[in-house]
This record gives structure tokens, C-alpha cells and sequence, in this order.
């Protein structure tokens, strides 16, 4: 199953590396192992809070992902390094994410990074979120990179099925996506809150053969996708209309198949109006649908214009940023 990931990750001993354990999601892992790939004068390395705390002065900065520090590492962490990150995922205040999840980790301590001094640099996604920490923070736009390290070959356009066969992988709590069954167009909504039971029904695998692998999870959502010969992204709605990532949209699109994505909210930043696979509600979305179901040069425009939005996504450009970032910091 290791098929398409990338050769220079491969090489450097992916069991080894994540038998460690951090407070870190799977984008920054991803930088530790193509930054340490990529850049020539910065190592990054993935570090709990005990251990960060225990670097002294080896390194000069040091990146949170998603979540802050507990107090009682505040004093040294500030005085080991000469600039702290903070990498924003959402702006969930404490209260909202322990109602809904019924935990308070993974969040941003906004009251206690106000009075830290040096500020904290806020790494946010867009400038939807810029606007709402700019006042309080010096902050850095980087647009995350794509949660898979998997390449993939570009589907066909001319050998999908017929009706067409689209697929939408959603959250309970959103609510929109709708099955739909037409002579021309079939839609499938799944949800995707339980991945376990989603990949294991879809797939027809083991899914902790995979879980605990960097490539695993993104992996199994390509194979998904590749099922099927759309992929439909929503917006979230809500607070995350315009605050969260486009991890969905990226990865959608680098499984090679075509992706029909909702222009609104976030999406409208990235996706240019004249995209053909473009919609705004469920009946453009039928549309859509059945345009590609038989216009086969509406089919190749989208996939150009895809590789066009995801461009900005590369993991090339992302650790560029990343780059720039880091080597600025005073």
C-alpha cells in the first residue's frame, strides 16, 4: 500500500520516526519530514512540550500546532526561544470545543499569548483569519499544505461511468449534502465522523493497519475517492464558513479525480468563479453533475483548472513559506 508516497519521505525511516510521541497533528509532522528534506540551514524537529522545554538554546523558534502550551511551561518555553509560533486551526473559544467534544485540549490560550512578550507570531490560514488576529498579534498567512503525502495519477476523463457516480464525505452536523439518484447522476453522501467504520465498509480493510502510518488515513481517503468519479467539497458552515482549512479541497483534488467544489464561504478565496465544476447550492450542484456527465470537454477543463487551484498547495510552496518565515525571525 505504499504505492505513490514519495520517495525522499520513504528514505528516511518513517517507523522510526513516529514511534515518538508529540502534541502534533499530521500537517506538522509533514513538516518535520519534508522540511528536513527541503531546507538546507533549518532543522525542525517534533517535540512535546517537555521535551521543547528542554532544548535550551539548540534552536531559535519553535511552532505550536493547533494549541498552546499549559501554563506551567510558559516561563521556560519563552526563555529557551527567541520566537514562538503559534499555527492557528480554528478559533474555537474553550467553552464551544468542551461542549462539543468534551475536551479543552488543542486550543489557543488567547487571554495568556496577549500578555507574553516577546508576542507570539500567529500562523493563520487566510485572511479571513488574519483579520480577526491581526489586532492582538503579528501574523503570518500560510495556506497549509495537503494532509497526504500521496502522489496520484489523473483520472481519465473519458472513461468515467454512466450515470455518474459522485461521492461527498461530510460531518454529521452539517447536514448538506444530499443523496441523489437521477438516470444521468447517482451522489453519495457518507459520513466521514467515523473513519473506522467508513474505511472499513468502503474499503473493505483493517483500518489500524493503517491509522498509525503518516501516509495511512490520506491514503485510504484517495483509494475512497478513486471509487468514484466525482468528489463533491462543501463549505463548513457556520464559524468555520471562512476560518477553516482547505485540507478537504487540496486533498480532494490530489486524489486525481474530479472534484466539484461549493464557491462560498473559504472556497471563494481559492476558486476562481469561472471553474466549471463550481456551485453554490444543490441545485447548481446537479447541474454540474450532469454537464459532466456528458460533455466530456467540460470534464478536462475542470481537471485543468483544478491543478491550477491546487498549485498554491504544493508542498514545495508551503515549505517555501515555511522557509521564509523562519529564516526572518529575530
Amino acid at each position: 500500500p505504499h504505492d505513490g508516497i514519495r520517495d525522499a519521505q520513504e528514505s528516511r525511516g518513517l517507523g522510526d520516526v513516529y514511534k515518538r510521541q508529540g502534541t502534533y497533528y499530521m500537517r506538522c509532522k509533514q513538516l518535520e519530514i519534508l522540511g528536513n528534506t527541503y531546507f538546507e540551514d533549518i532543522k525542525v524537529e517534533l517535540m512535546n512540550y517537555d521535551q521543547a522545554v528542554k532544548v535550551q538554546k539548540q534552536y531559535d523558534a519553535a511552532i505550536f500546532i493547533k494549541t498552546t502550551p499549559d501554563l506551567k511551561w510558559w516561563p521556560k518555553i519563552w526563555k529557551s526561544f527567541k520566537k514562538i509560533y503559534v499555527d492557528v486551526i480554528d478559533a474555537a473559544n474553550r467553552r464551544e470545543q468542551k461542549r462539543k467534544w468534551g475536551r479543552t485540549e488543542y486550543l489557543i490560550d488567547w487571554k495568556h499569548l496577549k500578555t507574553k512578550s516577546p508576542r507570539a507570531a500567529l500562523i493563520v490560514q487566510n485572511v479571513h483569519q488574519a483579520i480577526l488576529y491581526n489586532a492582538s498579534f503579528d501574523t503570518i498567512i500560510i495556506e497549509h499544505m495537503p494532509a497526504s503525502l500521496n502522489d496520484s495519477e489523473w483520472v481519465s476523463t473519458s472513461s468515467l461511468s454512466h450515470p455518474l457516480r459522485a461521492i461527498s464525505s461530510t460531518t454529521r452536523q452539517w447536514g448538506i449534502c444530499e443523496n441523489m439518484r437521477t438516470s444521468s447522476v447517482i451522489v453519495r453522501c457518507v459520513e466521514s465522523y467515523d473513519a473506522e467504520k467508513l474505511f472499513e465498509s468502503e474499503l473493505n480493510i483493517r483500518y489500524k493497519d493503517y491509522s498509525s502510518k503518516i501516509w495511512g488515513v490520506p491514503w485510504l481517503y484517495t483509494q475512497m475517492y478513486r471509487k468514484y468519479d466525482v468528489v463533491v467539497v462543501y463549505t463548513k458552515k457556520g464559524v468555520k464558513e471562512t476560518i477553516n482549512s482547505v485540507q478537504r479541497m487540496t486533498n480532494a483534488i490530489n486524489s486525481g479525480v474530479l472534484t466539484a467544489i461549493q464557491r462560498t464561504g473559504l472556497h471563494k478565496l481559492y476558486v476562481p468563479e469561472g471553474y466549471g465544476c463550481g456551485f453554490t447550492d444543490n441545485a447548481e450542484l446537479t447541474n454540474v453533475l450532469e454537464n459532466l456527465d456528458q460533455n466530456i470537454s467540460l470534464r478536462e477543463e475542470c481537471q485543468r483548472q483544478a491543478k491550477l487551484i491546487n498549485a498554491p498547495f504544493s508542498h514545495k510552496n508551503i515549505l517555501d513559506k515555511y522557509h521564509r518565515m523562519l529564516t526572518s525571525a529575530t
